[in-house]
């Protein structure tokens, strides 16, 4: 229990929740000179996350849909910002953002099931059966990008591979947390630091951005008090990935 799924949810909010924080950074970088501008930022961001929380709440299967297919969006176009300017993005963007998103649930049905019966408060049956037929599509996706050296060839063949062995080997909520904390953030953080690098030493950015982390991870663990009930576990779990959806929806935009 505690190796399985406490373990690598303190490893999503402690190494990989900065990397969404640190927009927090990158807005003072933007816009010290203009507190209101600065200060409406702030409001707007938030308040965008408690939206997302509520539509969890009163639609939770319909946005743990959302949250699944922006997740792929997101990790796609960040997996593949170095080779923007190559053809069929989006069909790079499709293939190497499911990898983690379509590769886990099929790998762990069960176990992968059960926690999104818990984010959704009910079945989820309708959402691995979309899955399912997805799966066959990216399956597609990665033979073609494999293929052809312009998309990506051999490169997105072994990156994918790996990503998609370690989500079969490792237990779900440890593949996720090892994409996500290794694979997604620290490209996250590599092209924050060409925007800080030039203004800020790398004391001052990493300062910001553990302050803004710690207020962060410090209000996921109050909502998993709050949502507790009588399983803890299920709590953090819930608090942990609708804080991340929380966290994505206004760090995409």
């Amino acid at each position: 229990m505690i190796f399985e799924i406490i373990a690598p949810l303190i490893v999503i909010l402690v190494f990989g929740l900065p990397h969404g924080a640190a927009d927090g950074v990158l807005a003072y970088r933007l816009m010290h000179t203009e507190l209101k501008r600065f200060v409406l930022f702030f409001i707007l961001y938030i308040a965008l996350g408690l939206l997302v929380i509520l539509v969890w709440i009163i639609f939770p299967l319909f946005s743990l849909l959302v949250f699944l297919i922006i997740s792929i969006i997101h990790f796609g176009i960040m997996d593949t910002e170095k080779s923007k300017n190559q053809p069929l993005r989006f069909v790079r963007v499709f293939v190497h953002g499911s990898a983690v998103i379509l590769v886990i649930p099929i790998a762990h049905r069960e176990q992968v099931k059960s926690i999104f019966d818990l984010l959704a408060f009910s079945d989820t049956s309708i959402i691995f059966q979309l899955i399912d037929i997805v799966f066959y599509f990216w399956l597609i996706g990665v033979l073609i990008t494999s293929i052809f050296p312009k998309l990506g060839g051999v490169r997105v063949f072994l990156e994918v591979g790996v990503i998609s062995i370690l989500a079969i080997l490792l237990p779900p909520l440890w593949g996720f947390a090892i994409y996500f904390c290794i694979v997604h953030s620290f490209r996250h953080f590599q092209n924050l630091w060409l925007i800080f690098g030039k203004e800020y030493s790398l004391k001052k950015t990493i300062s910001y951005t553990l302050i803004l982390s710690i207020i962060s991870v410090c209000l996921v663990l109050f909502a998993a008090w709050i949502i507790t009930a009588n399983n803890p576990v299920d709590g953090l779990i819930r608090a942990t990935f609708i804080g991340l959806a929380a966290f994505t929806i206004p760090h995409m935009i």
